[in-house]
């Protein structure tokens, strides 16, 4: 997918852990004070979409390796890489409260 319509979500309650388990992706990252929400915050799902906004960094991901994002953390995942067509990755999804910040 292309960074058009990949979207931004960022989390309250859960850290998120994604880990490519084969293939890569592109995964956009901004603090999401930064962005400007769309919509209400879905406390069932705990996600918070944002408006389209460049990214501060963009994380090349490849099998093998992992990214956390914390609550102030808006995240864009799925963004083609231009090369791997096919992704498999692992998303854990961590409360807070598990967490010795």
């Amino acid at each position: 997918m292309g960074r058009e319509s990949a979207r931004w979500e960022a989390h309250r309650e859960y850290v998120d852990l994604q880990y490519i388990i084969s293939g890569g992706e592109v995964i956009d990252w901004a603090p999401s004070a930064r962005l400007a929400a769309v919509g209400d915050y879905n406390g069932e799902k705990d996600v918070q979409f944002y408006a389209a906004a460049p990214a501060n960094v963009a994380l090349p991901m490849i099998e093998g390796l992992f990214a956390f994002f914390f609550p102030s953390d808006a995240h864009r995942p799925m963004i083609s890489n231009g090369s791997d067509y096919f992704i498999h990755k692992a998303v854990v999804k961590i409360h807070k409260s598990l967490l010795v910040l």
